[in-house]
């Protein structure tokens, strides 16, 4: 192989690796972005929706006198069956007959997860148990 024919060749062969990492800089820059601009906007969650619904038996008037009590104290505000705190948004209805609390997270930020919604919930319903 000559002198030339070798620069030749390398010449390509370096045309080609920065042409395929050029590519792959590309795509990963374009994953990147997309993925930030997703972080960013959590109304841009591909699936938007409201938690399952939370039901809680064994609610009886002492019961959610307390529970409302240990929710107002923690900031919660109502608006009839309307309950919002720290960004959350809540259906909250008690029947009364049943003694049934019924409970769906309608609006949480995105990096709250369903899970984490529920057992806060169960946390505070234990704890007003206890204090009965």
């Amino acid at each position: 192989m000559t002198r030339n024919t070798r620069r030749t060749s390398a010449a390509i062969i370096h045309g080609l690796l920065r042409e395929m990492f050029g590519w792959i800089k590309r795509k990963i820059t374009s994953t990147l972005r997309d993925g930030l601009n997703e972080w960013r906007d959590p109304q841009g969650e591909e699936n938007p929706m409201a938690c399952p619904e939370i039901t809680i038996e064994g609610i009886d008037d002492a019961m959610y006198a307390k529970l409302m009590n240990e929710a107002v104290a923690g900031g919660a505000q109502f608006n009839g069956n309307i309950a919002s705190i720290d960004g959350l948004t809540f259906d909250w209805n008690r029947d009364s007959v049943t003694q049934t609390l019924h409970i769906t997270c309608l609006k949480k930020e995105f990096f709250i997860t369903c899970k984490t919604v529920e057992t806060k919930i169960r946390e505070l319903v234990q704890k007003s148990k206890e204090a009965l």
